[in-house]
């Protein structure tokens, strides 16, 4: 699918970037109605945090193609790791405050998250035993 990069890092990678996107989005459409965040937080705010998410993902992508793969990698798991931020919701309010579609958008990134990161665990460990194996 993409030069340098498994197909399961790419399908959970598309499966992440999705569902980053719909958790930020929906933030941004109904940021009022998210509890306890800070008022200083704005829509455009909320999407420009997406765009810079989005760009490490991006340049995760960029050096895996032209055969920077470990450090592609590392982006790549770094990307995944933002995802866990999510979470952070429910350290400004509960669970139950919040609805079920802000919910949703939460657990679903952050366990595509969880995926990327699982997926790109295990490509950068394989592609670090093969280098260490390969001849000098």
């Amino acid at each position: 699918m993409i030069r340098n990069i498994p197909r399961a890092v790419v399908v959970t990678l598309i499966i992440y970037a999705m569902a980053t996107t719909a958790h930020f989005v929906h933030n941004a459409v109904f940021l009022d109605d998210y509890p306890n965040l800070p008022a200083w937080f704005t829509p455009a705010g909320v999407i420009g945090v997406l765009l810079l998410i989005h760009l490490v993902g991006v340049l995760g992508v960029v050096a895996a193609y032209f055969s920077k793969r470990v450090l592609g990698l590392v982006l790549l798991g770094t990307y995944a790791v933002i995802g866990f931020d999510g979470l952070a919701h429910y350290s400004v309010a509960s669970f139950r405050t919040h609805t079920l579609s802000m919910n949703l958008t939460i657990l679903i990134e952050v366990i595509a998250a969880f995926l990327l990161f699982v997926c790109v665990l295990i490509t950068l460990f394989a592609s670090v035993k093969s280098q260490r194996r390969a001849p000098q």
